[in-house]
């Protein structure tokens, strides 16, 4: 059984759709989903489903509902096991294995990344996740005040990985191929300083200094036109090093010329693929250059990440 909740609901069971139809179903289901191997009591449950005008027979509806849909995902199960979907006390619980849940599936891939240092295995994972997506979070799905919350702080998830997956790709020297990419989605984003940063990165990395400081300009007036708040110490820091032309802001000159920008351009969206070529030697072999940091972000509102600069191997 392969479960979706990265873009419309799904339930596949082989070829076989077995996505439910009745929007409180699909609902309830959507929730159990969101909280995977977690127990939802019925009281949620009912505040999800109507929110805060319930009918006497919210409790009845939902008893009902559970037994439909325990109906559709039996299928995947021999006769004689039960379905996944359990009650658990005053809820109920879906049981869901490794694998079958995109969801899953994209945190198990993103977050051990924390802690990798080459930016080349950083940039395909963030790839591979990310193609898992298949648009926003249950977008054919109604959303009762739980699951809006869920959704929001998966979206935040989906635009954290793309923004460490742009740093990744920076740290690789593939600033003139992210400069489209990055600009599209600061256009959604406007007051989005991680984005700023390294769209004002990309263009003075690609010989466009004039460009990139009127990028700093643009998010300043936003900022204090949206939100009465100038850019965080990072990003000042950023604009001050870009009027000077610190040799910090350099691209990583050996990195750069190991792939070529077609290789990595369009990871947001998983139209590409990083090469598999085992000859191509990537950062952190012997001889090759130092590994590259992507800085976790240290809260507050910019969570600029730090692209750090590479240097020859000793």
């Amino acid at each position: 059984m392969k479960l979706g909740v990265l873009g419309p609901l799904t339930v596949a069971d082989g070829c076989t759709d077995r996505t439910p139809t009745a929007p409180k179903q699909r609902q309830l289901l959507a929730l159990l989903l969101l909280n995977a191997n977690t127990t939802v009591p019925v009281p949620q449950l009912v505040e999800e489903l109507w929110d805060s005008d319930p009918p006497p027979s919210a409790v009845a509806a939902i008893q009902t509902y559970v037994k439909q849909l325990r109906r559709t995902l039996q299928a995947r199960h021999d006769p004689v096991k039960r379905s996944p979907l359990i009650t658990r006390g005053r809820g109920y619980l879906i049981e869901v294995q490794p694998g079958e849940l995109d969801l899953e599936r994209f945190r198990h891939m993103v977050d051990p990344l924390h802690l990798v240092t080459d930016p080349l295995t950083v940039a395909r994972t963030y790839s591979t996740a990310l193609a898992l997506w298949r648009g926003p979070v249950l977008i054919d799905v109604n959303t009762g005040p739980l699951l809006q919350t869920a959704v929001a702080r998966l979206e935040a998830e989906r635009f954290e990985a793309v923004v460490r997956l742009f740093a990744a790709q920076l740290n690789l020297g593939l600033h003139r191929a992210l400069i489209a990419e990055i600009s599209a989605l600061t256009c959604r984003h406007p007051t989005s300083e991680a984005l700023s940063a390294q769209l004002m990165l990309a263009l003075y990395r690609s010989d466009r200094r004039a460009d990139a400081l009127a990028e700093y300009h643009r998010v300043r007036r936003t900022l204090r036109a949206e939100m009465g708040a100038a850019p965080g110490p990072a990003l000042q820091r950023l604009n001050t090093d870009i009027i000077i032309g610190s040799p910090q802001l350099d691209p990583p000159r050996q990195i750069r010329t190991m792939l070529s920008p077609e290789h990595l351009i369009g990871f947001a969206t998983g139209r590409a693929q990083l090469p598999s070529d085992p000859g191509v030697r990537t950062p952190g072999s012997p001889k090759s250059v130092r590994q590259l940091v992507l800085r976790e972000p240290t809260g507050g509102r910019s969570g600029v990440p730090t692209v750090w600069r590479a240097g020859a191997a000793d």
